[in-house]
């Protein structure tokens, strides 16, 4: 008798435990199981695929800027440089030599005008040792209400300059456009930032933001652009100058908080702006904002895209989907950063493999970081992430950074036995039954 009251009684304890187990896992917020709706990389064969370094913005506008990146190692390089704009310093002297425009409908930039195609402008002829083709894209410079100045754009892909209409009493920073803008067509004039990306857009390219500033959340009533800058080099500068990382973590942030709330395919850009490989070593930048340049501080940002073959359509084709990597390389050693030899991805994981395969590999999510390993198991990780993505480092400065994978629900495991699937609690619980 007295054994069958304890028996009832363990077994009274041991329902309650496990209900309060199965309660605990069925209300808990905190894990969450997924599967990749979008792999940035799964057009790209692993095996025989092209890896190009790239260069979407630093000002090569000059025949020896170009033959400095091809001795870098450079595939693909951009040649045009600020859309065709006059500063009030130079817009009398523009007035008294007649307001010369000499391709109509083209605007004339701060000094001789760079359009398409490159060669005809007086680019290198093609290919060189490493430079295999060049990309249209300039940088174009938006406006705030006021007509000064607003957020600069990369206008990747573009072949045409376009222009901003501005005011002509802006006083001040406001930008004029006596004899300019009336000379170009609607469907390339702006009067505002967001203009600004509807025109490039509109118009054939692919707009970038290029070194955004500002609270974390300041480019997501932006819409249209394709891609931001993480990592600009120029900037990067001033933040050593300086003593502080503010720039240089400030874009990290601004790319995460764009990749949750608006759009986890937003593709983060690393870039050399006017720190690049063609900047002259010891050149002290007026006014004095950034130390002397240095084999280690100059040719940071890069991107590396993954090519079937070298052409420009390739290219696009690869950057639009995403099939690249942003890369920041803070050694005097350059072109040495990790090679990423393999991504897979499969129903629950994702497992990056690298040439050497000792590098740390770090995963973040919604901005936050999930785990320090080459594989990523998409099971158990915080509820409500929109997408993860890969740093690699080498330990020595060199960090490359996959784009985000999209996530979506969990697809079902591969055929193979069926084993029913039990939750933690239900385990203990049987656990607890069987004892």
């Amino acid at each position: 008798m007295s054994s069958n009251v304890a028996f009832r009684s363990r077994l009274i304890r041991a329902a309650m435990l496990c209900a309060a187990l199965v309660a605990i896992a069925s209300t808990s917020a905190s894990a969450a199981d997924y599967s990749v709706s979008y792999d940035p990389y799964a057009s790209v064969d692993w095996a025989t695929t092209l890896r190009c370094q790239s260069q979407h913005h630093d000002h090569a506008e000059y025949y020896g800027r170009i033959t400095a990146l091809d001795d870098a190692g450079y595939c693909a390089v951009t040649f045009m440089t600020y859309s065709g704009r006059f500063r009030a310093s130079n817009l009398s002297e523009w007035n008294a030599a007649g307001n010369p425009n000499p391709d109509p409908g083209k605007p004339v930039g701060f000094g001789p005008p760079r359009r398409w195609p490159a060669e005809d402008f007086g680019a290198p002829q093609l290919p060189l040792a490493n430079l295999k083709f060049y990309l249209p894209g300039a940088e174009e410079i938006g406006l705030y209400a006021s007509g000064s100045y607003g957020q600069h754009v990369q206008s990747t892909f573009l072949t045409t300059y376009i222009e901003g209409a501005g005011c002509l009493a802006c006083g001040i920073g406001g930008i004029p456009v006596v004899g300019n803008t009336p000379a170009m067509p609607p469907s390339q004039v702006h009067a505002s930032s967001q203009e600004l990306i509807d025109r490039v857009v509109e118009n054939g390219g692919h707009a970038t933001i290029n070194h955004p500033a500002g609270a974390p959340s300041a480019y997501v009533s932006y819409h249209g652009f394709g891609s931001v800058e993480m990592f600009n080099n120029y900037h990067r500068n001033a933040d050593d100058f300086a003593g502080n990382d503010a720039y240089s973590n400030q874009r990290m942030l601004i790319w995460d908080n764009l990749l949750d709330p608006k759009s986890a395919r937003i593709w983060g850009i690393a870039s050399n702006d006017w720190f690049s490989a063609w900047t002259p070593l010891g050149q002290v930048y007026s006014p004095i904002l950034f130390g002397p340049v240095t084999l280690q501080n100059r040719d940071r940002g890069k991107l590396l895209v993954l090519l079937p073959s070298y052409d420009l359509e390739s290219y696009r084709a690869a950057f639009e989907a995403g099939a690249f990597f942003a890369i920041v390389e803070d050694n005097a050693i350059k072109a040495a950063y990790p090679i990423v030899t393999d991504i897979a991805v499969s129903h629950d994981r994702i497992a990056i493999s690298t040439a050497i395969g000792t590098e740390s590999i770090r995963w973040i999510g919604n901005g936050s970081v999930l785990a320090y390993t080459p594989t990523l198991v998409l099971d158990g990780l915080p509820d409500g992430l929109v997408y993860v993505r890969a740093e690699i480092s080498d330990g020595e400065g060199r960090t490359v950074y996959t784009h985000p994978f999209s996530l979506g629900d969990p697809l079902p495991p591969p055929p193979g036995p069926a084993i029913p699937a039990m939750s933690r609690g239900a385990l203990a619980c049987l656990a607890l039954l069987l004892l």
